[in-house]
């Protein structure tokens, strides 16, 4: 007898403890929520579809086709995770119940909310009587066990006794069947109104809906969704609420000779800041919907008599309810006729965007009524995403559920974004110059704690729409400075009610760069990183000084980094790239390619043209780097970038000055020029050295190194240089030596400028793959004047590439950019050094000029020459007849190395430029070199000033500075 209750015993002890159960009997049966803490979850792949599942959710509706997604889905399932002691409680979301819940790990209940269950998990501590008893029989042996259990368990059924049924009651509220015993939890949680006192902190959601008539929206209560109703209060009339037990209410009230009651509704109304937000209605988006088939011609015209209705009692038609749950859309619509369920004549229509469902009072689920017409104008008007597919002239299709609110959300929020960062790109820059008194080194005195927008009505909406009352966004914001981080500054944004546009603080005037709301700079600051970089500073070595000598810990570097950089985004920078001395059009230009730049662009990942012509619109692509540059501060690092720069070679503009470019329309031919034969002069020039392509694989990361070796079947395994050393080997035959060399151009294409004989850069083009002759030719074909001598480190393939891509039109002529005819005589002079051609022009215009000649010089030859360094790069006799020094004119007064100098300073910014995304890289290069172009034409015309002993300088037609 004694075994036989031992037995039952322990069977009550493992319905206690699973754990213990799992242990005593080897039983796996504890369901698959309940973990050991030490244990974690798996994704799981089916064997049928070859897809990939989550444990805890239905395998028909959740299946991923990569692992990588199914893991990040499982994370999720953490959020909700209820730790009891050694055990972890996932939420689970299988067929169990028809809603999420949890499993009890000591009895088969489930239960839906964290809170219950760990109350009633506790409960379980707190009586175990089942422990209880087999530890005293472990103790006392000796007793009868019969009688020591009816002593200490008289209401538990040792020997079985049939279980009882549950009772089961129907709620008379929702009808949802419950048991009996909780039928009083239920209607207490779901159904019993919670009288709370109405403050400040404590009220109901509400909105004005019809100012003129008193009408607000009031969410219905305190818990649970909160579900908008209509109430009326007019300064001097009549107060109500359609809710029927505040109708109920004002019946005791009014028989109580109680006229000073009021609702909690009508209460909460003292606390309505909002403005109403009223949107008119017009018949073109009527029209619309007809055409696309949403509503018939009857339907229209019943829509616009209700119009004239709500016109005529000086109501508006139709008003969004901002107050519900995220999923459902609630529209305020007018009703004159009163009735039932439209007391204060106005009625409440829901849409369901998950459930694709209207709702309105009037009518039952599923039947058409005006008020869900009005309704489906209103958002038809408003958010027209909601009824569009792909397709935007069908009516939309059913989606699931998921997908549905999904994409609805994202593509709301990011317009909304998008146009912000719109406003912000083309309404608050900053002013190239500023004024001293924002650049101070120091706040003096202290910067204000609390940051809030300027704009008081929207600049999006035709009317005149004002903004709401500042909303915080955080107050633990910090402003860094240059000697000071000032922490716990509170910033706000202000929000359209109309058309929801969100406005943050931007101004200057404060001395003040707002970054993304939670990292601030100061100006001071900026152009202090501005020249630090001119001096070949990276911007993380300033932020790890200031850290030394302060002690104070800095924001994270790279976001200090962006900082900077959306600060110079949003600076009216003109980039005119022109020299005061040579004008918009220089006659003589020095070309050169900076071969150790360095762009991480892999070739697969650089996208092919359709039907590209190998034109660009610069304007348009370099605004678009900007706008990426400063939706960094927009954008949090777990949401996508709405300006994310894609690499394309139909999206890949140089950069030319505004007045020296012919049109924003300009060359880029790189894609031709990787996929055609190059004459062999562009390939000696293209051509890199075997040190070289190992010096840029040391550049690249461990999985881009691991990549190339994987795509040229070299083993991927090991640390970096055992791959590097690997790709060595491969490199001596030539076959490997042209395939490594062919994945690494795109990372090594170095970029090319243009440079007048001052020192001022004219044009640059950042190359996605080995520089070539055509880079050249595609800029200088994209100026509006060709210049009359180019000089070129390879001037003979250049001219060559020049006249053959341009048969009809030669660029350079006469002799084909040579000085003179390629005779024997001539030659012979000069080599013998006894020749000299006169370009007069260079310092003398022609009068009259010749036809199309050029603005400076008036004439019309176009010669390519070499530098004095370079002349010994041809084997032809007759382009010894390209030297500079055959010019006395050049030979003189033209530094033809400028363009080598140039790159040897720009090299100096190598170890941290090379290390950028290539839109931060592009855009700090060509800000970088505006800076350096400014500052030679600054100190060029303070000396001129001073030579000349004037100040009065003024600047011609073809850019260039003359004393007036």
């Amino acid at each position: 007898m004694f075994e036989q209750l031992w037995q039952c015993m322990q069977k009550q002890y493992m319905l206690y403890n699973p754990i213990g159960a799992m242990a005593e009997e080897g039983r796996t049966q504890v369901h698959v929520s309940i973990k050991d803490a030490l244990d974690t979850l798996d994704v799981y792949k089916s064997d049928v579809s070859n897809l990939f599942h989550c444990p805890l959710c239905p395998k028909e509706k959740v299946q991923f086709d990569t692992p990588a997604k199914a893991v990040g889905h499982l994370q999720s399932h953490l959020s909700w995770v209820v730790i009891h002691k050694s055990l972890k409680i996932y939420k689970c979301h299988q067929s169990c119940r028809d809603k999420p819940h949890y499993h009890c790990c000591f009895c088969p209940h489930t239960i839906m909310r964290r809170k219950d269950l760990i109350e009633h998990l506790s409960r379980h501590e707190m009586v175990n009587p089942a422990q209880k008893v087999t530890e005293q029989l472990r103790e006392h042996p000796q007793e009868k066990p019969r009688e020591y259990l009816k002593e200490r368990l008289p209401h538990m059924q040792i020997f079985g006794t049939a279980k009882q049924k549950r009772e089961v009651v129907p709620c008379p509220d929702c009808h949802l069947v419950v048991n009996s015993k909780n039928l009083k939890r239920h209607i207490l949680r779901k159904h019993k109104t919670v009288v709370m006192d109405i403050t400040a902190e404590n009220h109901l959601s509400s909105q004005c809906i019809d100012p003129v008539n008193g009408i607000y929206a009031v969410a219905k209560r305190f818990h649970g969704p909160p579900v908008p109703i209509h109430v009326k209060q007019k300064l001097q009339g009549q107060s109500e609420c359609e809710e029927d037990d505040c109708n109920l209410l004002y019946n005791v009230a009014f028989r109580s000779a109680q006229q000073a009651f009021r609702c909690l509704h009508l209460r909460s109304l003292d606390y309505c800041s909002d403005p109403p937000s009223i949107c008119m209605l017009n018949e073109e988006t009527l029209n619309d919907m007809v055409e696309h088939k949403w509503f018939e011609e009857s339907e229209k015209q019943s829509c616009l008599e209700r119009l004239k209705e709500a016109t005529v009692e000086t109501a508006p038609l139709a008003v969004a309810v901002k107050i519900g749950p995220p999923k459902k859309r609630y529209v305020s619509v007018f009703e004159k006729r009163v009735s039932h369920y439209c007391r204060l004549g106005r009625v409440m229509v829901m849409y369901d965007t998950q459930k694709d469902s209207w709702h309105c009072h009037c009518v039952t689920a599923g039947i058409s009524c005006p008020h869900k017409d009005i309704a489906k104008w209103f958002l038809f008007q408003v958010e027209r995403q909601l009824f569009m597919t792909a397709n935007s002239s069908k009516p939309a299709e059913v989606l699931k559920p998921e997908e549905f609110v999904a994409q609805t959300r994202d593509t709301i929020k990011m317009e909304k974004l998008k146009r912000t960062i719109k406003y912000v790109f083309d309404k608050k820059k900053y002013p190239a110059n500023l004024p001293e008194s924002v650049i101070r080194p120091s706040f003096v005195p202290l910067p204000p704690k609390h940051l809030v927008p300027s704009e008081i009505f929207c600049s999006e909406c035709t009317s005149h729409v004002p903004l709401s009352d500042p909303i915080l966004i955080t107050s633990k914001a910090k402003i860094v400075s240059l000697t000071a981080v000032y922490e716990d500054v509170s910033t706000y944004y202000k929000t359209c009610l109309s058309c929801g546009m969100d406005y943050r603080y931007q101004e200057w005037e404060q001395g003040i760069h707002n970054f993304d709301n939670y990292i601030l700079m100061g100006l001071h600051f900026c152009l202090y990183l501005r020249a630090s970089l001119q001096t070949h500073n990276a911007a993380g070595r300033v932020f790890e000084a200031m850290e030394l000598v302060s002690g104070v810990k800095l924001p994270p570097h790279n976001h200090l980094l962006h900082a900077y950089l959306q600060f110079e985004a949003l600076t009216k920078h003109e980039y005119e790239y022109s020299c005061i001395n040579c004008g918009f059009h220089p006659p003589v230009v020095i070309i050169g390619h900076h071969k150790k730049g360095f762009f991480s662009l892999p070739v697969d990942e650089v996208s092919e043209p359709d039907g590209y012509n190998g034109i660009v619109d610069m304007q348009d692509f370099w605004e678009f780097i900007s706008l990426d540059i400063i939706s960094h501060g927009f954008s949090n690092v777990k949401e996508e970038n709405l300006f994310v720069f894609q690499p394309k070679f139909s999206r890949w503009a140089p950069w030319i000055g505004p007045k020296t470019r012919k049109a924003h329309l300009v060359l880029n031919t790189e894609w031709d020029k990787i996929h055609s034969s190059m004459p062999m002069a562009e390939k000696e020039a293209a051509d890199i050295s075997e040190d070289r392509l190992l010096d840029e694989i040391m550049k690249m990361k461990v999985s881009d190194v691991r990549k190339l070796c994987k795509s040229c079947g070299v083993e991927a395994t090991g640390l970096k240089m055992d791959m590097i050393l690997r790709l060595q080997k491969e490199i001596k035959s030539r076959a490997s030596y042209d395939k490594i060399c062919e994945k690494v151009s795109c990372a090594s294409g170095g970029w090319a400028a243009i440079l007048c004989p001052c020192g001022i850069v004219y044009s640059l083009k950042f190359n996605m793959s080995a520089g070539s002759l055509g880079d050249y030719m595609d800029l200088l074909l994209s100026w509006l004047h060709l210049p009359n001598v180019t000089i070129s480190d390879f001037a003979s393939g250049l001219a060559a590439h020049g006249n053959l891509r341009n048969p009809t039109v030669t660029p350079f002529s006469p002799h084909e950019g040579r000085l003179l005819s390629p005779t024997d005589t001539n030659i012979s002079l000069a080599s013998a050094g006894n020749l000299k051609v006169n370009l007069r022009w260079l310092n003398i215009p022609k009068n009259p000029p010749d036809i199309n000649g050029h603005p400076i010089t008036g004439s019309c030859e176009h010669y390519v020459l070499y530098d004095a360094l370079h002349k010994s790069n041809t084997k032809e006799p007759k382009d010894v007849l390209r030297q500079i020094i055959l010019v006395p004119e050049l030979a003189v007064g033209v530094n033809s190395q400028v363009v080598d100098q140039f790159f040897a300073q720009m090299e100096k910014n190598n170890y941290f430029l090379n290390m950028m995304t290539p839109s931060s890289q592009i855009f700090l290069i060509r800000n970088i070199v505006h800076h350096h172009n400014t500052q030679l034409n600054t100190r060029r015309l303070e000396k001129l000033k001073k030579s000349r002993a004037t100040k009065n300088v003024i600047m011609n037609e073809n850019g260039q500075v003359v004393t007036g």
